[in-house]
């Protein structure tokens, strides 16, 4: 995930490292779709030889030298149970009462009331999550965290932080390159 730029002023410009969630040893991105997310997806994007006419060749010439595995990733998405439910039939069942992705949310979110505390004001860290597994055999396509973040900030009502002021973040899944463009 590239980092995010803060701006105070227009002439003044600082880089802030992209939150992560460490876990076992282990650190991750993490995206905040929603500040007051109450659930984290945990995604595991699997990527085999099947993505590589989306991956740029440098980076193929790369992992063939070293003789390394096309790498998969894990992004932690905290994002807010009720708007995906909501938006999202997949979601309403899975996260629902009747599975037990639904029954482990539903306890958690229990355990966090009584500690004296909302779902929504605590840590990532203290947040339920919900493990997913995205193979790329259907789009066969490196870089799906990109895609998948940007479907997850349209649900949640997120396209005001997209744009601003005529300006346009366009990700494109173009040999791994994200192009920006003014929009009027």
């Amino acid at each position: 995930m590239p980092p995010k730029l803060n701006s105070s002023t227009q002439d003044e410009a600082t880089v802030e490292p992209s939150p992560t969630l460490t876990i076992s040893n282990t650190t991750y991105p993490l995206v905040d779709i929603r500040a007051t997310g109450d659930i984290l997806l945990e995604v595991t994007f699997s990527n085999t030889s099947a993505c590589n006419k989306s991956i740029p060749p440098e980076t193929i010439r790369h992992l063939k030298t070293a003789k390394a595995a096309l790498p998969s990733t894990c992004v932690f998405y905290r994002v807010r149970l009720e708007t995906l439910k909501k938006q999202s039939r997949y979601f309403a069942h899975l996260l629902g009462p009747v599975f037990a992705e639904g029954k482990a949310i539903e306890e958690a979110h229990g355990k966090i009331v009584r500690d004296g505390k909302s779902p929504t004001d605590v840590e990532a860290e203290g947040l339920p999550r919900v493990k997913i597994v995205d193979e790329d055999g259907a789009t066969r396509t490196f870089g799906r965290e990109v895609v998948f973040r940007d479907m997850l900030r349209i649900i949640h009502g997120a396209v005001g932080l997209l744009l601003g002021d005529g300006y346009v973040k366009l990700t494109l899944l173009d040999k791994g390159s994200s192009h920006e463009a003014n929009h009027d």
